[in-house]
Parts: C-alpha cells; structure tokens; sequence
C-alpha cells in the first residue's frame, strides 16, 4: 500500500500515449480561421463602398452638393477654412459652406470663428468625435 501512488502514476505515464490515439486528430489553426472567415468581418466588408452600390451614389451625391456650395460661397477665408475642415469633418463642413452662402459680408467674421473654433475642437478633442 506503500506505493501505491507511484504505481497508479507510472501506469498513467505509461499508457498516456495509448490513449491520445482514441481522440480525434486535433484541428489545424488553418481549418479554423477558414471556418471563422466564412462570416463578414464588419470593418473590411461590410462598410465598404465597393459591396454596396448604394453607398457610392450617395457619396458622390454629397460630394456635388458639396462642390456646388463650394462655387457658390463668394468669401474666400471661408472657403479655405472649410477645405480644411473638409478633411476633419465632411458633414461640419458641408454645413458650414452651405451657410457660407446663406449669410452677408457683416456676418462673416462670426462664421470665420465657428469654423476655426469647430477645427480646433476636432484636432484637440478629436477622442469624443470618433
């Protein structure tokens, strides 16, 4: 009874191996990212413009719109201002320019500091915008 404990230990030691033969062969990293590749990833399908037609017209909808209040706000500093936020924000700047053309030449230095103040806000802060 004294030994006990080492024959019950050699005996699994040695039949260990016999029994790793019963269990299916395990499965490859390969078979197993070709099943999980099956499903969408959503940030490399999912949204892009290429798999949905629609999303494409809509981008080059807003782009003409933007491009037409572009040719119509007749304040340059503006128009500069909103290239710049163009890179930041499309939407900020879409709205921006289309007030561009909505306002008079009294108002203009009030709408030079909004855009700068929104610029400022998207470099600074940009952790809460995205």
């Amino acid at each position: 009874m004294k030994y006990w404990g080492f024959f019950v230990f050699g005996f699994l030691f040695f039949i260990s191996p016999i029994f790793a033969q019963w269990f299916a062969n395990q499965s490859t990293f390969e078979s197993i990212r070709s099943k999980y590749q099956l499903a969408p990833n959503l940030e490399s399908e999912a949204y892009t413009n290429s798999n949905f037609p629609i999303l494409r017209e809509v981008e080059t909808k807003e782009n003409e719109e933007y491009d037409y209040y572009f040719q119509l706000c007749k304040f340059q500093e503006i128009r500069e201002l909103t290239e710049i936020l163009y890179y930041l924000s499309f939407y900020d700047a879409l709205l921006q320019i289309k007030r561009c053309t909505e306002i008079s030449k009294s108002e203009t230095s009030n709408l030079e500091k909004q855009i700068k103040k929104k610029i400022f806000d998207k470099n600074v802060f940009q952790k809460y915008y995205y």
